[in-house]
């Protein structure tokens, strides 16, 4: 019956695919027309998700962090300018004289914004791109998986390594 039972137990952990630990996914990170989209294992991740994620790589997390900073500010200064250049069309569409010099600096504070996004969306996919790269040294790919049958002094024996 022990016989059985070790027979039936090897069979099912040779028939399934057994992990010590669920490997560690990549983060991916593509551009799409809001900004960057962060998922991980098809999942959508939030920028707060990510930032926690990268926690575990001190650098891409540093990396991270620095470009979070800036990104702040450029997006006081485009909602400031975007605020801007909409009040002064709004005035121009109801009837009454825009002040057309203000909508210049709207407009300005809108366009110096870009180089800092621009900025921000390369040093964001260097710090994704950064942990991705810690994952593969720091986890075993997923299909290292090693099963030797051999013999033991008792009969033999099944050394199955992951």
């Amino acid at each position: 019956m022990n016989k059985l039972i070790l027979a039936f137990a090897a069979m099912l952990a040779l028939a399934l695919d057994l992990q010590a630990q669920a490997p560690i996914k990549e983060i991916e990170v593509y551009d799409s027309a809001r900004g960057l989209v962060f998922s991980n294992n098809g999942y959508r991740l939030s920028k707060g998700e990510v930032k926690n994620l990268l926690k575990t790589n001190t650098e891409a997390y540093e990396r991270f962090r620095g470009v979070d900073k800036t990104r702040a500010i450029t997006s006081v200064m485009a909602g400031t300018g975007g605020f801007i250049v909409g009040y002064s069309l709004g005035m121009h569409i109801s009837g009454k004289e825009p002040n057309w010099n203000l909508a210049g600096v709207g407009a300005g504070l809108c366009l110096l914004t870009v180089p800092f996004t621009i900025k921000y969306n390369k040093e964001v996919k260097a710090a994704v791109k950064l942990y991705n790269e810690g994952l593969e040294t720091a986890w075993v790919k997923p299909n290292q998986k090693e099963y030797i049958l051999s013999s033991a002094t008792n009969g033999l024996g099944l050394l199955l390594s992951f």
